[in-house]
């Protein structure tokens, strides 16, 4: 069994700039449109309130979506709370599609020793956050299966298809 190695404290923020580039394209498109008729009436002032409220919660979505790692394990923060997983209950990591409606995402699962599971969508997270993570998991939870995936994503080996 492999010794395990104390982990520093890190923060990995959420990604923010696809989110934000799509959100001024959209938006300027709209201004424009706007702009273009001359028509400034009571909808479209709505609708640009609304804009500027949405391009502010987007400047929080980095601090309210991150994780937190240290020695006992890390802190996933979302908008509606934070959900707390230790290294010690950790006993499988893996990845997986998952499939819906519109398409499908690569999550990082993990399988607890109480029988739970979570899942962390990999698509919110840049590549050097992700490494950061995954070195973390395989540092630290000795005791888990790990996926060949996973420690591959730790040494900075990572699939083509995860930007």
């Amino acid at each position: 069994m492999r010794q395990r190695i104390p982990l520093a404290h890190q923060t990995l923020q959420a990604r923010f700039l696809p989110v934000f580039f799509v959100f001024v394209c959209i938006s300027s498109l709209y201004i424009f449109a706007i702009f273009k008729q001359d028509k400034l009436n009571q909808t479209n002032v709505i609708v640009l309130i609304a804009l500027i409220l949405f391009a502010i919660l987007l400047s929080f979505l980095p601090r309210i979506s991150r994780i937190e790692i240290d020695n006992d394990g890390f802190v996933k923060y979302l908008f509606k709370g934070k959900r707390n997983i230790k290294w010690s209950e950790i006993n499988k990591v893996y990845t997986e599609w998952q499939f819906h409606g519109h398409g499908a995402s690569l999550h990082l699962c993990f399988n607890f020793t109480n029988g739970t599971n979570y899942n962390l969508p990999l698509t919110f997270y840049s590549r050097k956050s992700m490494k950061i993570l995954c070195e973390s998991i395989v540092s630290a939870c000795p005791q888990a299966d790990i996926s060949q995936k996973v420690k591959n994503m730790a040494s900075d080996n990572f699939p083509w298809y995860l930007h």
